[in-house]
């Protein structure tokens, strides 16, 4: 009979994930419908900064998780299971947050606060997981302390492959990478650096298809997907990456709850998991405004613009009438004149 892991729903409930999916992908939602409408992130101060606080408040709830996990296993005791779904969790959270930071956001006077704050808890953040993830990983075995630890039968989900929570090389892995991002400052400038290499390809990637679509005579609606090298924009490569690995994290998180016999209480709806998900919507809530308000600003724009145009013409051609009469009109009436 399988080891069955006692569910702990704080750590690891349905509305505590949700919660932090919701926050996570929140910047990458903003930037994608403005690449989709042709207006770049940077063009709105307000809707950059809801996105940054929305990734500042995944990050606060990633940390208070962690702290939550630290606390419960020196009182109640805590599974190897859910630490690491702690730990997957705030990978989520810090993916969010890589992407508010966006292309020359520490450069905008209005947004400079939003981007110093965000730097300050994404470095606490990293330290902190990266504490937590070399204490847990250290020695899994030994980590949990409770009578019916299930540590030798849990397994960690990736790429469809089971690897045991044990196993040298699996530990070896996460100890390095934490390892790595255990000093602060110098961790956010590994995670950026490693996002920025991981995108390079991508905007090979992208150039080499809209080449290769150009070349067949693709229809345009689907060669303008994949604008040609020197319009490829930070933006795009960023969004893409983002929800290709952000989405790998959650494919992660729940197919290890899948594949480990967890309690049912994991996934049942209570007080505490409703109120996780009410509490995220209210960053969710401040970007979409934005996303509206900026839709409706471009909106009124372009209707004034319309509007505009005939009085602009009547204009033009009174003044041009006015000038061709001068130009016929006599020397002696110029002068006159």
């Amino acid at each position: 009979m399988a080891c069955v892991i006692e569910a702990n729903p704080d750590v690891g409930g349905i509305g505590v994930r949700i919660a932090i999916y919701i926050q996570s992908l929140l910047p990458a939602m903003a930037l994608l419908v403005e690449i989709i409408r042709g207006h770049p992130l940077e063009a709105n101060d307000a809707l950059q900064s809801s996105s940054a606080q929305a990734a500042t408040s995944s990050l606060l709830t990633g940390m208070a998780l962690v702290i939550s996990a630290i606390i419960q296993h020196n009182v109640y005791g805590l599974s190897i299971f859910h630490a690491l779904i702690v730990l997957n969790l705030g990978w989520i959270a810090i993916m969010g947050s890589i992407l508010a930071i966006g292309p020359g956001l520490e450069n905008r006077r209005l947004l400079q606060r939003r981007y110093d704050i965000l730097m300050t808890v994404l470095w606490f953040k990293l330290s902190l997981m990266a504490g937590f993830g070399l204490w847990v990983m250290h020695n899994p075995a030994g980590y949990d302390r409770s009578p019916n630890s299930c540590t030798n039968s849990t397994v960690f989900w990736v790429l469809g492959k089971h690897c045991s929570v044990t196993s040298g090389p699996f530990r070896a892995i996460l100890l390095t990478i934490y390892s790595l991002l255990l000093i602060p400052e110098f961790n956010a400038t590994v995670a950026l650096v490693g996002f920025i290499l991981i995108a390079a390809p991508i905007l090979y990637l992208l150039d080499f298809t809209a080449e290769l679509l150009k070349k067949y005579h693709a229809p345009v609606s689907i060669t303008d997907l994949f604008p040609p090298k020197n319009e490829v924009s930070e933006e795009v490569a960023g969004t893409t990456l983002f929800l290709l690995v952000d989405s790998m994290f959650i494919l992660t998180t729940e197919m290890t709850i899948r594949v480990n016999a967890v309690g049912s209480d994991e996934n049942t709806w209570g007080l505490g998991q409703t109120l996780a998900v009410f509490v995220s919507l209210i960053p969710a809530s401040s970007v979409i405004h934005q996303m509206v308000a900026r839709k409706d600003l471009i909106k009124n724009d372009n209707d004034g613009k319309d509007s505009l145009a005939p009085q602009l013409s009547r204009e033009r051609g009174s003044i041009g009438t006015q000038t061709d009469l001068e130009a016929q009109a006599s020397p002696e009436e110029t002068l006159l004149v």
